[in-house]
């Protein structure tokens, strides 16, 4: 449901109570031809929206609406079938957003439902007033639990033969003596010396083809020195973020649960829509509220390298070093920036250390910080 836009989102809870109204009162005044028009405008409508940029989005929103029709139709034998097809249809679409253990359960689920209806199906088509005793029922509902267990054998032959997903189903927290790449807010450099890429999944997005180089996510920013860490202080009240100039581009985001409440966008983000939000002087977003439900985000950006401020930037602040630095690191700094000629030539003699150091560059892009 966190997925679907307003009009799916609220169409299906209508249509379920609609659709319970109208089978205790056998009227259906939505049947034949209000449904088959109503189903073709939405049809077109999602069709204009679906693009191989954004081919899941669409189809999964009309999956919902076709649900939602069928549920207000007469319940004939052939349109619960289409119903029951249709609820393993959206179950699957969810996949292409999120793939977690509860999916599992909801399609383990879904089956045991599936498979009691369509033996009671059966009768139904015969006798559509028919009143089954308990004990018959009890009976019925065993037997045909009976029946997805007896389809495991299959089901262990398909998992064998078919390709799988290259990420995990289920992401169990494992001790581990090394530490991993990712989203954080605090950040230890030095503090273990074996790092380990993980495949975890933080956000997903959609927006139209960019090069390697575009692809700058902005989280949090990391600005002040605690220890020996790096976290977020507060930003400086008089910086005020200008209008950033350059390739506008929207995107829409689907994040993961998680307990931080930073938005992910492309650097630089000017407006998000979607979800409460506020916006901190660095153009750093943060989600108002809890933040460990599903949400559904869009964001507009301005593809740049900078952030234009109106007053003058708290240089001060944001050259502070940490109290420790080993003599290496400074030595280091000072071999880096001799001789060069403005802060830009700086920044670029360090981007070429770390590219020619063993460690990928990428790990070190993955690691979150602003």
């Amino acid at each position: 449901m966190s997925y679907l836009d307003v009009a799916a989102k609220a169409a299906l809870p209508v249509a379920l109570a609609g659709g319970y109204w109208c089978d205790r009162r056998r009227y259906y005044p939505a049947s034949g031809l209000p449904s088959t028009v109503l189903t073709v405008i939405c049809f077109l409508v999602y069709a204009g929206q679906w693009s191989s940029d954004n081919p899941a989005t669409p189809v999964v929103n009309f999956l919902a609406v076709l649900q939602a029709v069928r549920l207000v139709n007469a319940k004939t034998p052939r349109n619960v079938l289409q119903i029951f097809a249709l609820a393993l249809f959206t179950l699957a679409g969810s996949s292409l957003f999120n793939l977690s253990a509860i999916f599992v359960v909801y399609l383990l689920l879904l089956l045991a439902l599936i498979a009691v209806s369509l033996v009671l199906l059966t009768f139904q088509s015969v006798d559509d007033r028919l009143v089954l005793p308990t004990n018959v029922m009890r009976k019925i509902v065993v037997s045909a639990l009976l029946m997805p267990i007896a389809a495991i054998p299959l089901v262990l032959l398909f998992f064998v033969i078919l390709p799988r997903t290259q990420y995990p189903l289920w992401n169990f927290s494992q001790a581990s003596a090394v530490r991993s790449t990712g989203f954080t807010d605090r950040v230890e450099p030095g503090q273990s010396a074996t790092v380990a890429d993980v495949a975890t999944v933080v956000f997903r997005a959609e927006c139209i083809p960019l090069g390697s180089n575009d692809l700058y996510w902005r989280g949090i920013v990391l600005n002040e020195p605690v220890g020996s860490s790096w976290v977020r202080g507060p930003v400086h009240a008089g910086e005020r973020p200008l209008p950033g100039r350059g390739k506008v581009v929207k995107q829409v985001i689907y994040p993961e649960p998680s307990v931080n409440r930073y938005l992910f966008a492309l650097n630089l983000p000017q407006q998000i829509f979607g979800v409460p939000n506020e916006r901190s002087g660095d153009l750093v977003f943060q989600r108002k509220g809890r933040g460990e439900s599903r949400v559904r985000y869009e964001v507009q950006s301005v593809l740049a390298d900078h952030v234009a401020v109106a007053a003058d930037i708290d240089r001060p602040f944001y050259l502070r070093l940490p109290q420790e630095i080993s003599p290496q690191t400074r030595a280091l700094a000072s071999d880096l920036a001799r001789n060069a000629r403005s802060d830009r030539a700086k920044l670029d003699r360090i981007l070429g250390f770390f590219a020619r150091q063993l460690v990928p560059l990428r790990n070190y892009r993955s690691a979150g910080g602003g």
